[in-house]
């Protein structure tokens, strides 16, 4: 399996938790990367060498996904926020821009209201959103997120999808997350492939975390008033990005969380699905450095003019 970064572990929520370091500037913040659900690491690795020129950029997997096996550890998103509170505080080491996609933008999320000083910034790439909040999708796999919010019909559902054959597996999975999934490059393919491999040795282990992760989704979710509140109350400057044939979250859910709070910035990425940094790496990053870059410069105006209003350096 190969990665663009260098592979490293931490401990954090009493057990090892991997991550994948991909260097970067040492004088811009850490940019942290936060996968979804069933996701990994590698979700990042066409992404991350296009944002090493702003900062240290560190891609881990959560609880239960990836190479970080649970032992023992619940994968619900709960404790997966705490795990990346402790990365943010031990790996980091200071308030980082992190980048959550699909489960890891709801992550994401509960750390902007839990734990606001621990982020710089913030961007959710087609975060998961309460259905209620706006738009539907596709009844498929309405259909799969329900079942799998049933313990025992869930994992024979994934016991069935995985089957012999992983290398279809890989390629079922990637066909809902992706618009298009030859736009995907072949390295970062057949490194997905490698990865399942690897993790079929312990398919109930991981196929139990998976169902784990789903349940306290969908509990998180269904709790629309308190998910509005938490949109609402978020200070951080904060970056939504949506692909407009996302079939698991409508882009209609991302519109309407744009405007719950005004503040949010929202980038519409047209004839993309549920993973744009996988789709197209390279208009991710222009977004996102774009957006980076005019927080910097706001940053700086705002810093004259307190210089000016304080009467200058004394």
């Amino acid at each position: 399996m190969t990665s663009t970064g260098t592979s490293r572990w931490v401990d954090l929520e009493g057990g090892p938790i991997h991550f994948v370091d991909h260097g970067g500037n040492p004088t811009g913040p850490p940019i942290v990367l936060v996968h979804g659900l069933s996701g990994n690491h590698l979700n990042w690795d066409d992404l991350a060498p296009l944002l090493t020129s702003r900062g240290r950029v560190l891609a881990l997997d959560l609880i239960g996904h990836g190479r970080t096996r649970a032992h023992g550890r619940s994968a619900d998103v709960h404790r997966n926020r705490r795990v990346l509170d402790g990365f943010l505080r031990e790996v980091a080491g200071e308030p980082a821009v992190v980048v959550g996609n699909s489960m890891g933008g709801l992550i994401t999320l509960m750390q902007l209201t839990q734990a606001p000083e621990t982020v710089r910034a913030a961007a959710l790439i087609d975060p998961a959103l309460p259905l209620s909040l706006g738009g539907r999708p596709e009844t498929p796999v309405l259909a799969f997120f329900a079942a799998c919010g049933i313990t025992p019909l869930g994992r024979r559902i994934l016991a069935s999808g995985r089957g012999r054959d992983i290398e279809l597996m890989v390629k079922r999975q990637l066909n809902i997350v992706m618009s298009d999934r030859t736009r995907m490059s072949p390295e970062l393919y057949a490194a997905h492939v490698a990865l399942a491999t690897e993790r079929a040795a312990f398919a109930d282990e991981a196929d139990q975390s998976v169902l784990e992760a789903t349940k306290s989704l969908l509990l998180v979710m269904a709790r629309l008033d308190r998910y509005r509140r938490a949109i609402r109350r978020v200070t951080t400057p904060t970056l939504l990005i949506h692909g407009t044939d996302d079939r698991l979250v409508h882009v209609g859910q991302a519109k309407e969380a744009a405007r719950l709070n005004p503040a949010w910035e929202l980038r519409i990425a047209d004839g993309l699905g549920h993973v744009p940094m996988m789709e197209d790496p390279a208009w991710t990053a222009r977004e996102l450095t774009r957006w980076l870059d005019a927080l910097d410069e706001r940053g700086a105006a705002d810093g004259l003019m307190e210089s000016a209003a304080g009467g200058g350096v004394s």
